[in-house]
């Protein structure tokens, strides 16, 4: 038709086929009927599926009058999906009169070229782009955050995805190792101070070649994920280390001050709850009530009958999640480097202290020294008790 119309000197003629062979997959439907249309050679599935043998297909192309004697042209071909490239691509040629009077169009021996190598696809990054972290405890809880490097044709022939993450306040970081297609990866977070976590998460991705291809790593477009959360310090209890109560009439009453020191920001600190008790039968105890970040409540000591008032005081911590949700009452150190259960010893002052270290107490719970490690002298024996 078009060398009726005169035109096919200067018209570009592509004939492709819009898909791979079908019948099986009919049959497998339960359309008995369906005869085989033609087969996908060496490669895998037919019509209907996301495979080579459903999607690649041959393309034939035919621009006359483009290629002069003695010149080259390039055939141009592109790889529409992943896979192995290894095909035969067969060349019609033919010998173009250009127009000249009593010459015409002459076919020529058809080439065949073979192609080999392999198409890649660049990783593909799938990630959930808000995450809602809830509450976090400060060096204790940590979440994760998911991305997959989603399949695009075939794994196999497919890129690695690194993952880098960074630009969140108050957070500590580690990035996965470089994601396989098909597979995911965690970030992981955790608190490095207490305060609000909401912000944004940046994400520098990377496609990474894989080993043998000799292709060179790509550069994505970077992701961001946005945070929602907070996190929350303990309690941080402070307690002196020693009580001197000296001689007292019965019903004496002296407090022990006890404070939930602020670590970064009392808004985001648990209070502090304190439960005093004591073996010391001559003394009666009455314990402070929930104590707030950045205030100081009274364990007070009552001499409740006469008699000797030496000994210890055990005060049970404990840090009070005040109902935040992920959280719950923990025990806790006092400074975070005492135990759980802080002993206060009550002591009285000696008549004389003749040769006593300056600055230290003595200790009469049982008329000897108990070398506490909260003693000044660090549990050395002072030379009075010698």
């Amino acid at each position: 038709m078009i060398q009726d119309l005169g035109i096919d000197d200067n018209t570009l003629v592509v004939f492709a086929s819009d898909n791979g062979p079908q019948g099986e997959t009919s049959r497998e439907m339960g359309n008995q009927g369906t005869p085989d249309m033609g087969n996908s050679g060496p490669f895998r599935g037919e019509l209907g599926e996301a495979t080579e043998g459903s999607i690649r297909t041959f393309c034939l192309v035919r621009w006359p009058g483009k290629v002069a004697a003695g010149a080259t042209g390039q055939l141009t071909l592109t790889s529409l999906v992943a896979g192995d490239l290894s095909a035969d691509v067969a060349l019609t040629l033919g010998s173009n009169a250009n127009g000249l009077a009593g010459l015409s169009n002459t076919s020529l021996t058809g080439a065949t070229v073979a192609i080999t190598g392999a198409a890649y696809d660049l990783a593909s990054p799938t990630y959930v782009a808000t995450n809602a972290l809830g509450n976090l405890r400060v060096g204790v809880t940590t979440k994760t955050l998911a991305v997959a490097n989603t399949t695009i044709t075939d794994a196999a022939y497919q890129d690695k995805l690194a993952v880098v993450a960074t630009g969140a306040a108050g957070l500590t970081l580690t990035n996965p190792a470089d994601i396989a297609a098909g597979a995911s990866g965690n970030i992981t977070l955790g608190a490095s101070v207490a305060g609000s976590l909401a912000g944004n998460l940046s994400l520098g991705l990377t496609s990474k070649a894989l080993t043998g291809t000799t292709l060179t790593d790509v550069i994505l477009a970077n992701g961001s994920i946005a945070l929602t959360g907070a996190a929350y310090d303990y309690a941080q209890a402070t307690v002196g280390s020693t009580l001197a109560l000296g001689n007292r009439r019965v019903g004496y009453a002296t407090n022990v001050a006890v404070t939930n020191t602020v670590f970064t920001n009392a808004a985001f600190q648990d209070s502090l709850d304190v439960t005093a008790t004591t073996a010391v039968g001559t003394l009666t105890l009455a314990n402070p009530a929930n104590i707030l970040a950045g205030k100081t409540g009274n364990v007070v000591v009552t001499a409740a009958t006469a008699g000797s008032l030496a000994g210890n005081v055990a005060l049970a911590l404990s840090s009070n999640a005040n109902g935040v949700t992920e959280h719950s009452a923990n025990a806790i150190a006092a400074n975070r480097n005492s135990p759980q259960r802080q002993h206060l010893p009550l002591t009285r002052q000696p008549a004389a202290q003749q040769g006593h270290p300056p600055g230290l107490s003595e200790c009469f719970t049982h008329g000897r020294c108990h070398g506490c490690a909260s003693c000044p002298a660090n549990g050395r024996r002072p030379s009075h008790f010698a």
